[in-house]
């Protein structure tokens, strides 16, 4: 569900502040922001209840955990917290207050979003630092969604040895293709890209069309496991392709 794209939010932290019996609160995939973080904040202030609170895959910042940092100085039931998806856009130092806290009364953030941001952060230094012997990213099954997306091809400008880009078995859904798309508009270096097993509609994959429009580098695109695409547009998009392909034979 989206909560952070309808009014359901404001409905689901009223009753929370009301709530004694839930115990794990999860709104991963939610579209939750900062906005709606600092709300989720303000109605755990009182609860003593919710001891684990899961919000991977969301689209909020650094500024979001800060608002779960503050509340935590008030409520001290919850000890787990799990961000997985939201790494590139929380700075290491907020990850690191809010896992101090959490350690402090025995509990935990999420192993895998420790990792995953160092991982992350690792991989962006790398294709920023334009290295010649990079010619293939490979980022299959490594918890990308869209806010790691968005960074990823902000990495990439201006990078011109980077062929071939596998994102396959991630969490990318139409808001993630839709900032690669703007990206590969005007990229002129990537021939390959893998978005195989991902969360993408026919409405990714209609921006990728798009992307074609301006961008003729581009022969080859792997979407297959996103089975909301209808046969069409794939087809549309399959037909592109193997005009530039057979063009540059």
């Amino acid at each position: 569900r989206q909560i952070g794209t309808n009014d359901g939010g404001e409905a689901l932290w009223q009753a929370l502040t009301r709530n004694s019996y839930v115990k794990v609160l999860s709104l991963r995939n939610s579209n939750i922001t900062d906005e709606q973080m600092a709300a989720l904040a303000l109605a755990l202030y009182e609860n003593t209840s919710i001891c684990t609170l899961s919000l991977q895959n969301n689209i909020f910042t650094s500024e979001g955990v800060e608002y779960l940092v503050v509340c935590l100085e008030y409520n001290s039931a919850i000890k787990a917290v799990e961000l997985d998806g939201n790494s590139t856009m929380i700075h290491p130092r907020i990850l690191d207050e809010l896992q101090g806290i959490l350690q402090s009364r025995g509990g935990h953030i999420d192993d895998a979003s420790s990792d995953h941001v160092h991982k992350i952060e690792s991989l962006l230094e790398r294709i920023r630092g334009k290295e010649p012997n990079l010619t293939e990213l490979n980022l299959h099954g490594m918890g990308i969604g869209t806010n790691d997306t968005k960074a990823i091809m902000d990495a990439l400008v201006g990078n011109v040895y980077i062929r071939k880009v596998d994102l396959s078995s991630n969490m990318i859904d139409d808001h993630g293709v839709s900032a690669l798309s703007l990206a590969l508009a005007e990229d002129t270096s990537i021939t390959h890209l893998c978005l195989a097993d991902n969360r993408i509609t026919s409405i990714g994959a209609e921006y990728l069309l798009c992307a074609l429009d301006t961008n003729d580098t581009i022969v080859d695109v792997d979407l297959a496991g996103n089975y909301s695409i209808a046969a069409e547009v794939i087809a549309e998009l399959n037909h592109a392709l193997e005009q530039r392909r057979t063009a540059g034979c």
